[in-house]
């Protein structure tokens, strides 16, 4: 049975978290909307709430998870991350359904089965996460110690 990891290693990897979850989830997408003006976006629900609230739980969940790495809690915000994650691309996709219109011509697409494709993933990590947990293979079976390390 491992060690839970020390204060410093989750520390750093909680701000290594925070880094690469602001970046995928909040400043790309907010780039992105920024990069298409006024345009129609073609995603009517891909607004700047959308990525501020997703981008923002989505990053603090997985900070928390880096922070309690070791611990039963960790499992669970790690999959909280995921299912939140999986929410969001879906929503800011539309589920699929993009309407690009240029004057008068007005295109829609339909790509439900490649937003599936990103969205399964994420919600088998969450059942990957349980299933782990509950046949003790995980950090939640560890003993909880009361001491900090640094």
């Amino acid at each position: 049975m491992s060690q839970r990891p020390g204060l410093r290693s989750r520390v750093a990897n909680a701000s290594l978290a925070l880094v690469v979850n602001a970046l995928i989830w909040f400043f790309i997408p907010e780039y992105l909307l920024g990069a298409l003006g006024q345009a129609d976006a073609g995603v009517a629900s891909f607004t700047y709430a959308l990525v501020l609230v997703f981008g923002m739980t989505i990053t603090g969940v997985e900070v928390l998870a880096a922070l309690t790495q070791g611990s039963a809690l960790s499992t669970l915000f790690s999959a909280g991350a995921s299912i939140a994650s999986a929410f969001y691309v879906y929503l800011a996709t539309g589920g699929g359904v993009v309407s690009v219109t240029s004057g008068a011509v007005t295109v829609v697409l339909t790509f439900p089965v490649l937003v599936a494709l990103m969205v399964i993933p994420a919600l088998f990590n969450v059942a990957r996460l349980g299933i782990s947990y509950l046949l003790d293979e995980s950090e939640g079976s560890r003993p909880i110690q009361d001491d900090i390390r640094i």
